[in-house]
């Protein structure tokens, strides 16, 4: 599913015919620590804080039926204590992961270097491209944008060219193309950046400062116009 949402672009780009060929915003833009934790943060308050109470609650009612239930009872009471500590646990793991989640985020980014996107916003899609992939001590290289992108394993390639310092070969790297045509995939204009979400999971930010405020202009009215209630200015 996620493919028809997330496609790897090729050498062959400009050649892959799109509904409307139209380019209405392009800027490049260096990874910043703090907005990548930003973009996160409004992320989590979106997509992971409404689960996470809502799973909180539902633990409290499982240790007030426990409780209701060694009250009403003259059995032995070991197992509903059991399974009031068991919901103990399961309500503190659940409370301190966005929290956990977020630490792992911000001690990441810590380390990067300044990698260097371009952002090409299209009428259907936003095509990511890196022009610059900073190197790690140890050679390897990172794409820091994704590490924002989930609270789940994985990250998503972008275009470009980045050289291993410990190999010396030039490594080629495939754009991310998002369809924001697609049902699953949702758009958020903070003050100064833009926040993809891609099915409540991965998401991306791109600063506005990227383009002109022209351009801007152009894109919250294609977003509003194609997205309808998916987009939304926070």
């Amino acid at each position: 599913m996620l493919e028809k949402i997330l496609d790897e672009g090729t050498e062959n780009d400009d050649r892959i015919s799109f509904s409307d060929p139209e380019l209405i915003a392009k800027g490049q833009y260096k990874s910043d620590p703090d907005r990548i934790v930003r973009g996160f943060k409004v992320f989590q308050k979106k997509h992971v804080y409404g689960s996470t109470i809502f799973m909180l609650v539902l633990v409290v009612l499982a240790i007030l039926s426990q409780v209701l239930a060694m009250r009403g009872e003259n059995s032995d009471p070991t197992f509903n204590v059991m399974l009031i500590i068991v919901c103990v646990f399961v309500g503190a793991w659940t409370a301190l992961r966005p929290y956990n989640t977020l630490k792992k985020i911000k001690k990441a980014v810590e380390t990067l270097g300044d990698s260097i996107y371009e952002a090409e916003i299209y009428p259907d899609r936003v095509k990511i491209s890196t022009i610059y992939d900073a190197p790690l001590e140890n050679g390897e290289t990172v794409d820091t944008e994704a590490l924002a992108s989930s609270e789940k394993e994985g990250d998503e390639a972008v275009e470009g060219a980045r050289i291993n310092t410990v190999t010396g070969e030039e490594e080629e790297i495939p754009a991310t193309i998002i369809h924001l045509d697609n049902p699953a995939v949702e758009v958020t204009e903070c003050e100064d950046m833009y926040v993809i979400y891609i099915k409540k999971v991965n998401n991306y930010v791109i600063p506005k400062s990227a383009f002109t405020e022209e351009e801007n202009e152009a894109v919250r009215d294609k977003l509003t116009e194609l997205m309808g209630v998916r987009y939304t200015a926070g």
